[in-house]
């Protein structure tokens, strides 16, 4: 069994907070979002990843926002800020697009944008897909049963798998949330 314990960095500028998971390093790699204040204290020799996950938030870039945005603009912000930080470290992609990308949320396919997704993951050039495994952030949880929320999750799980089969991993994050 592989060990690992939290460590509470602190909270951004959105009050946040920020955790660190530290493992055994034969055993896991560790990633943590993507910052600003990350990009620096790697620079610095302060602190040591595997990789940061892009996006930290849905809405640090244009292509994640709403559908109507400015995709193409968006790509191309988000393919420069990429090169910037590999330039330091590699990227995990974690979320995929605009839509609600918790893994059992009941709008997780049909919102799914496949191109943008493709798309991103050619920019970032992620070995891994790291997604949440929580409800839709507009779903009721009274309204579902606990056996129906771990079928959407295993359907989405799939779905994505089955998109992307060159993936190698799909790192599920934030199961905390579910019942």
């Amino acid at each position: 069994m592989a060990m690992y314990f939290r460590i509470k960095c602190g909270a951004d500028k959105y009050r946040q907070e920020i955790w660190l998971n530290i493992g055994r390093k034969e055993n896991m790699k560790i990633a943590c979002n993507y910052y600003k204040e990350t990009i620096e204290l790697l620079r610095e020799g302060r602190i040591t990843l595997d990789y940061v996950k892009v996006p930290a938030l849905g809405f640090q870039y244009d292509c994640y926002k709403a559908p109507g945005a400015d995709k193409a603009a968006g790509l191309a912000e988000l393919k420069k800020e990429i090169q910037r930080i590999q330039e330091v470290v590699p990227v995990l992609l974690h979320g995929f697009g605009p839509q609600d990308y918790n893994m059992a949320s009941d709008r997780f396919r049909p919102e799914f944008d496949k191109e943008l997704a493709a798309q991103i993951i050619g920019i970032t050039k992620t070995p891994e897909l790291s997604g949440h495994l929580a409800l839709g952030n507009r779903m009721k949880q009274e309204l579902y049963t606990r056996e129906r929320i771990k079928e959407l999750a295993v359907e989405n799980i799939r779905f994505i798998r089955e998109l992307f089969p060159e993936i190698s991993h799909l790192a599920i994050e934030n199961m905390d949330g579910n019942p």
